[in-house]
Formats: structure tokens, sequence, C-alpha cells
């Protein structure tokens, strides 16, 4: 009870420095839409990809980090010879997250991402079912590594341009990254209470040890958003909230004694 309880005070210690870090920041945008542009590769004049406003800018980056986030997880199962894991890990962007993206990335990009869009669709799948199959870990990195890539290059298109006048986006999507965290990690420690469920199968422990896991990846990525406003805050507010990023982990890590 009383690690659940120091887990919550922490994330919820972490929102407080950030929400006031958004707060303190100079930079501001006036407009309800920020124009975004790719740049072609021949240096022509950059092409515009669409009006993207706060909320799409956000629903792009914490969506591109829990694709990133389950890629990250997928290959650290394969490399401890978690298939089963592995596999899970690679199922939920594949069949929850991107098809949840999908729709509104085309919109976005109308028509100058879609290519990109496909290939990571058919990678997650790809990835997904090579697992499924047990296909050696060495066919199946190459594909984590390629939609890794084109997210990237997702990123640099999408968000790239309007962070650069919007860096409250990095802040508020790691806010509810944070809220991921928490969701995970609720779940990680669900236990069935039932008569039926009191003989607790594997399948019940694999569910727990995937959110489980899932929560310290998304903690990670959430610092990783923090990280790119780290500057904008003083350096005693950016050690103490690294500081709470740090023991937030730390705590998590513990449960594993209990997965």
């Amino acid at each position: 009870m009383k690690k659940m309880e120091y887990f919550h005070k922490a994330r919820l210690l972490l929102i407080v420095m950030i929400l006031s870090g958004i707060f303190a920041m100079v930079e501001t945008n006036s407009a309800s839409k920020s124009f975004v542009y790719g740049q072609e590769t021949n240096d022509k004049a950059p092409y515009s990809i669409q009006n993207v406003n706060h909320t799409e800018a956000i629903v792009l980056l914490v969506n591109l980090e829990r694709i990133r986030t389950q890629m990250s997880l997928t290959q650290q199962s394969l490399d401890q010879n978690d298939e089963q894991g592995a596999f899970a890990h690679a199922y939920i962007p594949h069949s929850v997250i991107f098809p949840a993206l999908k729709n509104t990335l085309i919109t976005i990009s109308r028509g100058n991402g879609t290519s990109s869009v496909k290939n990571i669709e058919s990678s997650l799948a790809d990835i997904a079912f090579m697992i499924k199959a047990n296909n050696p870990k060495e066919m199946v990195t190459p594909k984590i590594q390629r939609v890794n890539q084109l997210i990237s290059n997702l990123y640099s298109e999408l968000i790239g341009p309007v962070a650069q006048s919007n860096r409250d986006l990095y802040a508020q999507g790691a806010i509810v990254l944070l809220d991921d965290v928490n969701k995970s990690y609720n779940l990680s420690g669900l236990i069935p209470s039932s008569t039926i469920a009191l003989q607790q199968t594997a399948n019940d422990k694999e569910i727990r040890k995937v959110n489980y896991q899932n929560a310290i990846g998304l903690v990670d990525a959430s610092k990783q958003d923090y990280q790119k406003i780290a500057n904008l805050s003083s350096t005693n507010k950016n050690s103490e909230i690294n500081l709470t990023y740090s023991e937030l982990r730390d705590r998590i890590v513990t449960r594993s004694d209990n997965i």
C-alpha cells in the first residue's frame, strides 16, 4: 500500500512541476493553427502538409511515442528470448494504437505522407505476425528499426515544425504519457479476486507483466519528452524533476518482485 501511495504522490508531483513549467514559458502561441511544412529532398520550396492545430499535434506526439515505446519493449523482450512478451508488445500498436491514429495521419498529411502511413501499418503487422510465427530475432529487428525510422520521419515533418513555436506541446505530451503510466501501473497490480480466478493462470501473470513493462517504458518516454524542454526550466527545478522521474521509475521497478 505504501509503495502504491508513494507512486501516486511522485506522479502527481511531476505533473504539478511540469504544469508550472508550461505557465512559466516565455514562448506563447497566439494563433489557433500553426502552418506545418515538410522539406522536399531536392531543396525546392517546402510543401504544405496541413494546418495542424494544437490538439492534433498532441495526439500525434503522444501516439507516435506510444508506438515507439512498444517497439522498444518488443525489441527488449526479443533480446531476453521472451517471445510471448514480444508478441504482446508488438500487437498493441498493430491492433490498438495505429488503427486509432491512421485516419488522422492520412488527413493531416494530405497524401504527402500516405506511403509512410502504409509502410508503418504493414510493418507493424509484419512484426506481430513474424513473432507469432517464431521467426528469428534477426529477421524481426530490421522491421522494428524500419518502424522507428518511419516514426522519426513523421515526427520531424508533422510535429517538429509545430513544436518550434509551441514548446509546451512536449510538456503536455509528457503529462499525457504519465497518465498512461498510471493506468499501466494500476493494471500491473490487478489480481483477480473471484473464486475461480484465485487459481491465477500463466496468462494472467503475462498480462500483468506486460502492463508493468509498459509502465516503465512510458515513464522513459515521458521523461524524453520533458528533456526537450528541460532547458526552459531553472537548473534547480530541472534537477528536481529529473530526480522525481528517477524515483518514480525506481518505485515501479520494485513491483517486479510481485510480477
